[in-house]
């Protein structure tokens, strides 16, 4: 007797209520992260620990963005004029038929329904 792919597969009821109960595990591992990173640089203002150690088996870093830079509205205004010709230019092309569009890919998104 042959059996056929579908007969492996899980309802598709089933796959959705796991990767519910997936997404909101990952909701609640990431806030837990969140508040004890912050517990994290608690210690680190209160000098407690260094911006990197080692415990555990876990390397632990304080990671630093740089601050975003401010122009002068002058700089601002000419960005923005810049981007809108830019914007222009490429919509003149796709028109003329001048630019390429690749192929649209596929992928899954989860979330919960808005209420």
């Amino acid at each position: 007797m042959t059996h056929s792919f579908k007969e492996f597969l899980n309802p598709p009821k089933k796959i959705v209520a796991e990767l519910k109960k997936i997404k909101e595990q990952q909701t609640y591992l990431k806030a837990l992260e969140d508040q004890l990173k912050n517990e994290l640089e608690s210690h680190f203002e209160q000098q407690n620990i260094e911006d990197k150690f080692i415990s555990q088996g876990m390397v632990i870093s304080r990671a630093k963005k740089q601050g975003k830079w401010v122009y002068s509205e002058f700089t601002e205004q000419y960005a923005a004029k810049l981007n809108k010709d830019l914007e222009a230019r490429m919509a003149n092309e796709r028109e003329e038929g001048i630019a390429t569009q690749k192929p649209p890919t596929s992928y899954w998104t989860i979330r919960k329904v808005r209420k």
